[in-house]
């Protein structure tokens, strides 16, 4: 009843107040769609892959500790206001940047490459190689060009080498105490604290000093190490002195080195066991070599593809550069592109008489360490 006096108070109303009130529900209609458009637009654009707006090339895969790295970043696009551009490392404490860490591009030299220069620390610290983040964010009231960032890698390569070195690789006991001593220290300075756990392949053979602690203050400090036979050890099989290390550093983590014992005076006859542990140890360095050489594999192939990547970004970007300049600039690009070739080429050329210095003089060491090996089995041949 009620629905049926509403309908007839409508129908009864003027034209124009029906007109007016159809008038006001589209525009608030189209009001509604026009705010949602808008909203949609509005956050595609700041959706927008911004990474698109920079581009970072230039930089080297691998550097060694105490070298020099360069990268080279432009805008693809000309901006509308200026645009800051910072360039950072993720490791201050392994590289650096020198100069070029805030770059400024305007409407004028967006599409002129500018230069961020690095500097990787030499330190007398054995950390292994290390992947560094080189970060490049920008800053600028261009919205577009707000908060771009990008990241590329590169290997610094450590100059320093870790390992256990030995006093010698043949102790000798003394025929009457039957005891001897060596000493321990570590190759290169630890970034962490080293434990060497050393001992023999004979129960009967003791050691006074049994596990060894290196820090960074004593890591060039030999260590001594007193070794005793007692009587039930008859001199004449072959007894050596094993030693690993346990570390929170990586590089430092595993290592093992060897040496022979034997007492003065008496000829060791049977070198079963120490062929075994010889072995053993030959194994374990093995397997700990080629773990090391697949994660390095994996890495460079990592490098090589993102490499090959930025170098057909680069000459893309290159081509796209060549058509906006002037003939005179072009001339000038040709000639600088011309020089920097003559220069790769020699340098090529030194480095290939260094690699094939390197290759003749390996060589010949190895020639010698296969003589000197050929006249000690010789001598055990002719000592058994």
């Amino acid at each position: 009843m009620e629905m049926s006096k509403k309908m007839s108070t409508f129908a009864s109303c003027p034209k124009w107040v029906l007109i007016l009130a159809i008038s006001v529900s589209m525009k608030v209609i189209l009001k509604f769609w026009f705010i949602t458009l808008c909203l949609l637009f509005t956050t595609a654009a700041f959706s927008e892959n911004k990474t698109d707006k920079i581009s970072a090339s230039g930089l080297r895969i691998a550097v060694k500790e105490g070298g020099d790295a360069r990268l080279n970043v432009v805008l693809k696009e000309q901006p509308k206001k200026d645009v800051t551009v910072k360039v950072r490392s993720s490791n201050l404490h392994r590289m650096y940047v020198v100069e070029g860490a805030g770059m400024v591009f305007t409407k004028d030299n967006w599409n002129q490459p500018q230069s961020a220069f690095f500097k990787t620390i030499d330190d007398d610290v054995c950390m292994g190689s290390e992947l560094i983040d080189v970060t490049v964010v920008t800053l600028s009231k261009d919205t577009a060009f707000n908060g771009c960032e990008l990241t590329q890698q590169i290997l610094v390569n450590d100059d320093e080498k870790a390992g256990l070195l030995l006093s010698s690789e043949m102790i000798e006991l003394d025929e009457e105490s039957r005891s001897g001593t060596v000493e321990m220290r570590l190759r290169s300075k630890p970034a962490e604290d080293v434990m060497v756990e050393l001992r023999t392949t004979d129960r009967n053979v003791d050691l006074d000093n049994p596990v060894l602690f290196f820090t960074g203050h004593n890591w060039n400090s030999p260590q001594r190490v007193t070794i005793k036979a007692d009587s039930r050890v008859s001199g004449r099989e072959a007894i050596r002195l094993l030693c690993s290390s346990a570390s929170a550093s990586e590089v430092f983590d595993g290592l093992k080195v060897s040496a022979e014992i034997r007492i003065a005076g008496v000829d060791v006859t049977n070198f079963a066991a120490a062929e075994k542990a010889e072995q053993e140890i030959a194994e374990e360095a093995e397997a700990s070599q080629n773990r090391s050489a697949a994660a390095q594999k994996a890495i460079e192939k990592q490098q090589k593809a993102e490499a090959k990547a930025a170098l057909k970004q680069q000459k893309a970007e290159e081509k796209e550069r060549w058509r906006n300049m002037t003939p005179a600039q072009k001339k000038k690009a040709k000639a600088l592109a011309a020089k920097k070739k003559a220069a790769e080429k020699a340098k090529a050329a030194r480095l290939k008489e260094i690699a094939k210095k390197k290759a003749a003089k390996l060589k010949e060491m190895e020639k010698k360490k296969a003589a000197k090996q050929k006249e000690l089995a010789k001598k055990a041949k002719a000592k058994k």
